[in-house]
C-alpha cells in the first residue's frame, strides 16, 4: 500500500468540519441560500469519504467525526426546515428515525457506563445510504421545477432511515452491555466493517 502524501491526511477531516459548520449555521440562513448550504453539505460527505479511501488516510476518529457531522446535518435541516413550514413534523421524524435510534443507544450506553460497546459500533452502508438520499430529498425542497420528486424522495429518505435504525440497532444487540456495564463475550462478536463507503 502506497503511503499518502503528508498533505492530504487532514483533508477529510476539515471537509467534515465545514459540514458541522454549516450545520451549525443552517438555522440562521435566509431561506434562498439553504439549498446551496445543501449542496455544499452534500458535495463535503462525498468528497471527504473518497479523499479518505483514494489516499488511505481513513482513521477512526475520521470515521467518527463523519458520522457526526452527517447526523448533527440532518438534524440542523430538519428541525429548521418543520420550524418554518417546509415540511410536515412527521415526515422529518421519519427521516430522522436512524438518529433517534442511534442516540437512544448512546444514552443506554451512557447510563450504564459501557462506552466500550458504542466504541465498537462500526460505521454501516445503511446510514451512508440515508445520508445521501436524505441530502436530495432536501435538494429537492428548493427548486420548484424538482416538485414532482419531492415524495418519493422522502419515502427513499424515510424507508432508508428505518433501514439504518434496524441495523444499527442489530448491532447493538450483539454488542450490549450486561447490567454491570462489561459487553457479552458469548453474544458479541465483532461486526463486519461497514465497508469503504462507510468513513
Amino acid at each position: 500500500m502506497t503511503a499518502s502524501p503528508a498533505w492530504v491526511g487532514p483533508i477529510p477531516n476539515l471537509l467534515t468540519g465545514l459540514r458541522l459548520a454549516l450545520a451549525a449555521t443552517f438555522p440562521l440562513l435566509a431561506p434562498e441560500y439553504r439549498g446551496a448550504v445543501v449542496l455544499a453539505a452534500g458535495l463535503s460527505d462525498g468528497l471527504d469519504g473518497w479523499i479518505a479511501r483514494r489516499f488511505h488516510a481513513i482513521t477512526p476518529l475520521g470515521q467518527l467525526l463523519d458520522g457526526i457531522a452527517d447526523k448533527a446535518f440532518v438534524l440542523a435541516a430538519v428541525l429548521t426546515l418543520t420550524f418554518v413550514g417546509e415540511i410536515p413534523w412527521w415526515e422529518g421524524l421519519l427521516v430522522m428515525t436512524r438518529d433517534v435510534v442511534v442516540g437512544a443507544i448512546a444514552l443506554r450506553c451512557a447510563s450504564v457506563r459501557a462506552w466500550a460497546a458504542f466504541h465498537h459500533m462500526k460505521p454501516r452502508w445503511s446510514g451512508k445510504v440515508t445520508t445521501f438520499v436524505a441530502f436530495f430529498w432536501f435538494l429537492s425542497l428548493f427548486p420548484a421545477f424538482a416538485a414532482p420528486v419531492r415524495f418519493p424522495l422522502f419515502v427513499l429518505a424515510a424507508a432508508s432511515s428505518v433501514w439504518a435504525a434496524a441495523d444499527y440497532l442489530a448491532q447493538f444487540v450483539r454488542l450490549r452491555p450486561d447490567h454491570h456495564g462489561r459487553r457479552r463475550p458469548a453474544d458479541a462478536p465483532r461486526p463486519p466493517d461497514g465497508g469503504p463507503a462507510a468513513r
